[in-house]
């Protein structure tokens, strides 16, 4: 999603956006880039717990409570996606406009595998509201652990 949409619409090698980016559209990509490297940290934490092959769960928790508080890189990108996706889907209806054409040639690519903008900037908001249930579970297989 990154290497689709967010670093082509970039100076190469920086964090500078090329001209006709909207402000809003760009501060979105930027918090939807900080969430997906909170996931992938978070997933590579809890991928090296499965690597380590211990029965005990509890290191579960220890993994994960140092993400808890950077979740709230979410809150700005909760706030105003509907708003900005909203006016990403005018962009690319307009006939002029070359943010649209860019969106609609990536969403077209092999490499988009037939996902829309819009389902990429929805699936971080599903991952966080799958988050409960996982620490739910989580929990539970820390306490059956314990128990035995």
């Amino acid at each position: 999603m990154v290497q689709l949409f967010i670093l082509p619409l970039r100076v190469r090698s920086t964090k500078v956006w090329v001209s006709g980016v909207p402000d809003d559209v760009s501060r979105l990509f930027d918090w939807l880039e900080d969430i997906v490297h909170l996931h992938t940290k978070l997933s590579a934490s809890l991928a090296g717990l499965r690597d380590v092959h211990n029965p005990n769960l509890q290191c579960v928790g220890e993994t994960l409570q140092p993400f808890m508080g950077k979740l709230e890189i979410y809150q700005p990108y909760l706030v105003k996606l509907e708003f900005v996706a909203t006016r990403i889907e005018h962009l690319v209806a307009q006939e002029k406009s070359d943010i649209g054409d860019f969106i609609k040639l990536q969403e077209r690519s092999s490499a988009c595998q037939g996902w829309s903008l819009e389902k990429y900037l929805v699936e971080a908001v599903q991952r966080l509201s799958q988050y409960p249930g996982f620490f739910h579970v989580s929990s539970r297989c820390v306490l059956l652990t314990f128990h035995d």
